[in-house]
């Protein structure tokens, strides 16, 4: 009997050692762990967010003396320091980078004086100058104004389509010393839609933009309209 005992027990040690050195096989081979035994504690694990959440923005005061405005902007997102159609006019105020898509196309935000002082002759000219935009998907398709007030100052808001492209990662072929390569990563295209308040005031006008990826828009409209109700015009 005593035999037996030792016999079963034997076996037992031999199964057990058998299914740890199965899973460790397993998970060193890329493969499946095998499942542990029922009641066995299971590791922690802690949830990724994959979604930016616009709740969770919170906003600052932003003042631009040269444009004398002041209006609040999400904190955190990164300060663009390139205005468009900067060379076209004296550009002042304030432009961001939010958050991005699944995709890697990012979402911006900005509030900007036109002086009126260069090549831009008024809002109206600015618009025409936006609507040109090369990316543009719906050129053909009428714009639809509707008019709007900002600090008691009357302007125009639109919206359009456009696309972003998103260099996706990839591995280069080896390069030789003294050679020149013209060489281009491959890209994709993402649906953006952006959406534009211009208020005049002569000489010059506010343009305040918002161009989010498609399927992030309607989730981050809210932050816009914090940005433009915000606006403070400092102009007597």
């Amino acid at each position: 009997m005593k035999n037996v005992s030792i016999f079963v027990l034997t076996v037992a040690l031999i199964a057990h050692t058998a299914w740890c050195v199965h899973a460790a096989t397993a998970a060193d081979n890329g493969g499946k762990a095998a499942e542990a035994p029922a009641g066995a504690a299971q590791p922690a694990t802690s949830p990724v967010e994959l979604w930016p959440d616009p709740a969770k923005v919170t906003f600052e005061k932003f003042e631009s003396p040269e444009g004398k405005f002041s209006v609040s902007v999400p904190v955190g997102w990164d300060r663009i320091k390139s205005y468009p159609y900067k060379t076209d006019d004296t550009v002042s105020g304030i432009m961001l980078e939010g958050p991005e898509n699944m995709e890697g196309a990012p979402m911006n935000i900005a509030a900007l004086y036109y002086a009126g002082t260069g090549k831009i002759k008024g809002a109206d000219e600015y618009i025409n100058k936006v609507l040109a935009n090369p990316t543009r998907y719906d050129v053909k398709k009428p714009i639809q104004f509707s008019e709007v007030e900002v600090a008691g100052k009357k302007g125009k808001a639109f919206t359009f389509t456009k696309f972003h492209v998103v260099i996706l990662p990839f591995d280069g072929p080896p390069m030789e010393g003294g050679v020149m390569y013209d060489m281009g990563g491959p890209s994709k295209r993402v649906t953006m839609i952006v959406r534009y308040v211009v208020i005049p005031v002569p000489p010059g006008f506010y343009s305040f933009s918002y161009e989010a990826p498609e399927d992030m828009y309607k989730d981050f409209t809210g932050v816009f309209d914090t940005v433009v109700k915000s606006f403070v015009c400092q102009e007597k």
